[in-house]
């Protein structure tokens, strides 16, 4: 189910999974215009890769499998507008494999290649093996909000090898970082 328009398809309460698929580009679920609710998917290339238009909410991506040089993520866009995450349970590490090697690059990454717009992030939960738990929406950001998330320390202390967010643009036209927390202790994260 990858590199496809969705065309406003909607699913719920599906299990999407590819054990073995090696390939890091091939993604469990990818591209614009679709609706994912209570969508478990686990052992594939990578977890979700959202196009425009995509809705994913009350879901849990982890465990993928690892190639050497990939940039896995539960959850990404490259580039792409009106992208909305809610209430997501978003993990990007593998548990059979040594720390040098995890392919993961977040939990969720959000590149503006070449720009990414209008993305709602809101109740999330994030743990990564990977350099940081989230990428931020880079220099073209534009209206992102990172709401009320909550960044883990399941697999390292900083969320993410080297901290919890990157590529974060808080001075960019509508974005906003409110009410985001680590786990646990509930102490707010700042980027």
């Amino acid at each position: 189910m990858t590199d496809w328009d969705f065309q406003g398809l909607t699913m719920i309460d599906v299990e999407v999974e590819d054990e073995g698929n090696t390939s890091p580009d091939r993604a469990a679920i990818g591209g614009p215009n679709f609706t994912c609710i209570r969508c478990h998917v686990h052992n594939t290339g990578t977890g979700i890769s959202m196009g425009g238009n995509v809705t994913i909410k009350d879901s849990y991506a982890h465990d993928f499998t690892y190639t050497d040089g990939a940039h896995q993520a539960a959850a990404g866009a490259n580039g792409g507008a009106n992208l909305t995450l809610i209430h997501n349970n978003l993990e990007c590490a593998r548990t059979n494999v040594s720390a040098d090697k995890q392919g993961c690059s977040s939990a969720l990454s959000l590149y503006d290649e070449p720009t990414i717009k209008n993305v709602l992030v809101e109740k999330n939960l994030f743990n990564t093996a990977g350099g940081y738990c989230t990428y931020g929406g880079g220099p073209n950001g534009t209206d992102i909000r990172y709401i009320d998330n909550r960044f883990g320390t399941k697999f390292n202390k900083s969320c993410g090898s080297y901290g919890p967010v990157a590529a974060w643009h808080g001075n960019n036209s509508g974005n906003v970082w409110k009410g985001n927390a680590w786990q646990g202790t509930n102490k707010a994260l700042n980027p």
